[in-house]
């Protein structure tokens, strides 16, 4: 956590404090410890989030995130926001995914006027042997305004919006095609292996493929998140702050950035111009 949360404060970032994760059983109402806890950078348009295990308790979801960290270093969870994740579930049942329980999870924080207030969630993942490639999940937030607080949103590095997540895989169009199922959208025809998303898209690469894109730098050993792109809207003033914070940007070519994995905690970080607030 505290390496996580120094990588990204220096991006710029603004990170949310550190929040354990309670579910609150649906017949009782009682809250019970996940034991994943969690730090937010909050963007206009998406988030990016260090989640840890908590020390002590062991669940599935903890036992899970803990063998992922084992695995390498990286990004290991990306997450599908939808309007209803129970109905989700359901579909995703139907659709030949084994899917765990919902999870009615619940973080206190603090409001923008002061009070404590309980941040609500409702998490579908499916079974984790589904995605070798890392956990993925869809939820539905249900208290956005808690969330996206003007203080937590980044304002000195122009950063506006998560874009893209790459995926590395040996076997790029049947991890596109297993995505696509679950996230219930084609996949892109006649060039990469690409799936739209309302905001933002997911991208499955070849080992050579990212190679080449990223050029002769590490690349994870194992199918997983290999690439994040984020949008900004004013790359000089991003590279800027980038530097202040002790990193080195480099260039994909053009105006787009580029932190190395070796800097970035295990992904690469891409960081394109975008226009207006969201992209």
């Amino acid at each position: 956590m505290a390496q996580a949360s120094a990588m990204l404060e220096a991006l710029g970032l603004v990170l949310t404090p550190y929040s354990p994760h309670l579910h609150r059983d649906p017949a009782t109402k009682a809250l019970k410890p996940v034991g994943t806890a969690n730090r937010l950078a909050m963007l206009p348009t998406g988030y990016l989030e260090v989640l840890t295990p908590v020390d002590g308790i062991a669940t599935p979801a903890a036992d899970h995130l803990r063998a992922c960290i084992a695995r390498h270093v990286g990004v290991h969870l990306a997450a599908f926001s939808v309007a209803d994740a129970a109905a989700r579930a359901r579909e995703l049942a139907t659709a030949g995914f084994t899917v765990q329980p919902p999870m009615h999870l619940r973080r206190s924080v603090e409001a923008a006027d002061g009070r404590e207030v309980e941040v609500a969630f409702t998490v579908v993942r499916p079974a984790f042997d589904h995605f070798p490639e890392g956990r993925v999940q869809v939820l539905t937030h249900h208290t956005p305004e808690h969330m996206w607080q003007t203080r937590y949103l980044p304002a000195e590095n122009a950063i506006e919006s998560l874009l893209e997540v790459a995926y590395v895989a040996d076997d790029p169009p049947a991890v596109a095609d297993r995505f696509s199922r679950f996230l219930d959208r084609p996949v892109a025809e006649g060039g990469p292996s690409l799936i739209d998303l309302d905001r933002g898209r997911v991208r499955f690469m070849s080992r050579r493929e990212a190679a080449e894109a990223f050029g002769a730098r590490r690349l994870p050993e194992n199918p997983s998140i290999g690439a994040i792109t984020l949008g900004s809207r004013d790359i000089d003033r991003t590279r800027d702050c980038f530097l202040s914070g002790g990193l080195h940007p480099g260039s994909l070519g053009g105006d787009h950035l580029l932190i190395d994995a070796a800097e970035a905690l295990g992904v690469h970080l891409v960081i394109v111009p975008v226009r207006g607030a969201g992209g």
